[in-house]
């Protein structure tokens, strides 16, 4: 929790070419809508060098992307076959 905002990560890589309607509709299909709201989802591409976060509140989604050196490949990519999202 960041501030009392649940934060969700995605383990999997995403295609960020889905946009923002995209992802709010992966994170509502994968969680369900009631966790899906009042919450932070992290996503990462597949080269992990690029960032998208959402925040889903009621009506609206704010968005926020960044591009990172400092992110590097094979760093902090432990996965799980059971699990999609981690907190």
């Amino acid at each position: 929790m960041v501030g009392g905002l649940p934060v969700w990560v995605c383990a999997e890589a995403v295609d960020f070419r889905l946009g923002i309607d995209g992802l709010a509709l992966r994170v509502q299909a994968s969680l369900g809508p009631q966790r899906a709201l009042s919450s932070a989802h992290v996503f990462f591409n597949r080269g992990r060098d690029k960032v998208t976060i959402l925040s889903i509140s009621g009506p609206g989604v704010v968005s926020a992307s960044a591009r990172s050196s400092a992110i590097s490949p094979g760093r902090n990519q432990s996965r799980s076959s059971t699990a999609r999202w981690a907190t």
